[in-house]
């Protein structure tokens, strides 16, 4: 069992005991062939399981993602991640990480260098679309360089702030608050007019909207009209997944991890209004 003081202690994140999680889910958890596993080979690519420290969410943990004296609230998170082979040395390879890890608080970054054994792999692509080295040589242009194995499993610190989408983080330093990132399969409600094109949309994370009994996380998106009743009446809302956000509208992923009790006005030529809607609690 992984716990957080364990992986904070080697950088955040270990590897999941894959085998065992085979011999308890034989009929729904299987493990590549030991033939195609001895087939793995400098550039192939293959699909661990880790574990990360991330911040507590309220709809996947029920917890607040900070604590009585303001510290973030951690937990173990499972993630299943592609690595490039880079190089094998006897029973161990080492690998450069493809992924970028959906966790707060991890040294692990795309390019970051992870040793591992074969049993480890739950997934193999012997001949990967991509070439590994030009994979490698473009992460490092865009801000990964290769990161060594030392690097990556030097302790974290629980107390710092949490490692976040850019976009988010920078939203919440300009207005001045701790980010609560929500949780990627959390559900929240958007108008039926939200489109990559709405000019004007108008969020509210309210308490009155979160149920984590149902994965509701608080957020409602609309862009009919500016009173929410009135915008339900005209455009009606569904329900989604915050993680399909980013794709039905890339400009509001930049405020979700605001907290509970702020609202904001997005409108066109970059008009933004961003406020607290409700007292905290």
């Amino acid at each position: 069992m992984h716990t957080v003081d364990g992986l904070i202690a080697r950088g955040g994140w270990g590897l999941d005991d894959v085998q065992a999680r085979g011999r308890a889910n034989p009929d729904t958890f299987w493990l590549p062939p030991e033939g195609d596993l001895a087939r793995i080979e400098v550039g192939s690519a293959v699909r661990l399981i880790f574990a990360v420290v991330d911040q507590a969410d309220t709809v996947r943990d029920g917890r607040s993602p900070y604590g009585p004296t303001g510290a973030p609230e951690l937990t173990v998170h499972y993630e299943r991640m592609w690595l490039w082979v880079e190089r094998l040395e006897g029973d161990d390879i080492v690998g450069v990480l493809q992924n970028v890890p959906v966790a707060t608080h991890t040294r692990l970054v795309p390019n970051a260098r992870v040793r591992f054994r074969r049993s480890d792999v739950i997934d193999i692509e012997h001949v990967p679309p991509v070439s590994m080295w030009s994979e490698i040589e473009a992460l490092a242009k865009i801000g990964f360089p290769h990161l060594d194995e030392s690097a990556v499993l030097r302790p974290e610190d629980p107390l710092r702030d949490p490692s976040i989408s850019p976009t988010q983080a920078e939203v919440c330093r300009r207005f001045g608050t701790r980010p609560e990132r929500p949780w990627a399969f959390a559900r929240c409600l958007v108008g039926r007019q939200v489109t990559i094109d709405s000019p004007v949309l108008y969020g509210v994370h309210a308490r009155s909207h979160r149920d984590p009994k149902q994965q509701d996380c608080g957020w409602a998106i609309w862009s009919a009209d500016p009173d929410m009743g009135v915008a339900a009446k005209k455009e009606g809302f569904d329900i989604v997944d915050v993680g399909s956000l980013y794709d039905r509208h890339r400009r509001v992923w930049a405020y979700l991890a605001l907290p509970t009790g702020w609202a904001f006005v997005l409108g066109a030529a970059g008009h933004e209004d961003v406020y607290q809607d409700t007292p905290p609690d």
